[in-house]
């Protein structure tokens, strides 16, 4: 057999969820099936099974099919069955949606690494604000149906759970679930917390409302991998009003830092490689951002604000924005870079509770997200810098767009710069 042909002869496998367990009241019956498919030309007799076990729509209330690592409504209608130039399954169905069975993006497939859930769930700023928001507050998750996106290892659905929930709805889009599943058996909490494999814009929820939304979606500069906008959506479709969400207020900051370290190390680099010259990968590596652990005494200006969220009003439009700032210098030195970083707050608990990535704060898996500068200032105290970021959410990526102007004794400039913010980083 030639190597073309072995490409061609992709094993997918098409199955449902599992026979549900559960009280018939809020999981009906479905119909499971299992079907491989090992040769292209083998495509219509798979169409056309599928089209007799199912019919030519899904049966009223039935529950969704999950097709690989994609779920399917109840509306979903297969309209063509055939496999894509990648070699995947691929099911067409209603408003010319396509799903491609057995194949997970990138993004899901870094969360399916436990790696990243370990280095998450050793945060203990991140893990223990949670535990708290939730086990030290009962009566805002007592007898409440709850929606946790991107679950990951289930952690947070256990505590709501612990703190009283009646039901929860655990959704991840990445391969982790297949574990949480057990872990949740292993904690004996099967009859409290369900599991959906799915994005959350794409899955079906067997109640129609939720009481509270419990979600860590924050990603490096707060915004990082857009996971937000996910939010948003269930909170949209699903949160009944004057429901609770977990967190509910964000914030983020800037400030200046000289970090002279790193400069040395990562951008001074280019400028002599073994006696070449490689400036222009210096000028590349100055648009990068990345994420650091600051130093609170390398801090050289007051942060300022630039921008505020309270989540219960939020509109998915207000996630890209420009705004002007100014950053009073509080020590003499140099700033060779901006650094970024965010709080959120529990506001509905009895007793305050705040997740902050500050330089000043205890150590988070987030750190602190730099931007360097092509050259350092010097700067004296009670100078100021000013200027305007923008952030623009593009994908899963961020755009910043930053000018910065700065008129002092030792020095003057005007700069404006772009540089993206990917996600792999993310986390």
């Amino acid at each position: 057999m030639n190597s073309e042909t072995s490409k061609r002869r992709k094993i997918v496998t098409v199955i449902s969820a599992p026979e549900p367990t559960g009280p018939p009241e809020w999981l009906p019956q479905q119909k499971c099936f299992k079907v491989e498919i090992s040769e292209l030309e083998s495509v219509l007799a798979l169409k056309k099974q599928i089209e007799e076990m199912l019919g030519p729509s899904f049966p009223a209330g039935s529950q969704n099919l999950l097709l690989g690592e994609k779920v399917l409504g109840n509306d979903a209608i297969l309209k063509e069955c055939n496999i894509s130039e990648t070699n995947f399954l691929v099911l067409k169905i209603d408003k010319n949606t396509s799903i491609e069975a057995e194949k997970c993006s990138p993004y899901y497939d870094f969360y399916s690494d436990i790696n990243i859930h370990e280095d998450m769930l050793r945060d203990k700023v991140r893990t223990l604000a949670y535990q708290n928001a939730m086990c030290e507050n009962k009566h805002l998750l007592k007898g409440k149906v709850v929606l946790d996106i991107g679950c990951g290892t289930g952690i947070l659905s256990m505590f709501a759970a612990k703190a009283g929930a009646k039901r929860v709805f655990a959704v991840d889009a990445s391969n982790i679930v297949t574990l949480t599943t057990k872990i949740v058996k292993e904690n004996n909490l099967e009859d409290v917390i369900t599991l959906i494999h799915g994005e959350i814009e794409k899955v079906q929820l067997p109640v129609e409302k939720v009481d509270v939304i419990v979600s860590e979606w924050m990603g490096f500069c707060l915004y990082n991998e857009a996971m937000l906008q996910s939010v948003l959506y269930a909170r949209d479709k699903w949160l009944v009003p004057g429901g609770i969400m977990f967190p509910d207020k964000a914030s983020l900051y800037v400030c200046g830092i000289w970090n002279s370290m790193f400069g040395e190390q990562n951008i001074k680099f280019w400028e002599d490689v073994y006696g070449f010259k490689m400036t222009c990968v210096k000028d590349a590596a100055v648009r990068v951002i990345s994420r650091h652990l600051i130093d609170i005494k390398t801090v050289m200006t007051n942060p300022y604000l630039i921008k505020e969220m309270d989540l219960y009003s939020l509109q998915e439009k207000d996630l890209s924005f420009s705004t002007p700032y100014q950053l009073a210098v509080i020590q003499d030195g140099c700033i060779d870079a901006l650094a970024f970083y965010f709080t959120v707050n529990f506001s509905k608990c009895d007793k305050p509770i705040m997740i902050s990535t500050a330089p000043d704060s205890d150590y988070t898996h987030w750190r602190q997200t730099v931007m360097y500068l092509k050259e350092k200032l010097e700067v004296q105290m009670k100078e100021s810098i000013s200027g305007e970021v923008s952030i623009t959410p593009i994908n899963r990526d961020l755009k910043f767009d930053v000018s910065l102007s700065f008129n002092g004794v030792k020095d003057k400039c005007n700069i404006e710069k772009s540089a993206l913010c990917n996600t792999s980083g993310r986390y």
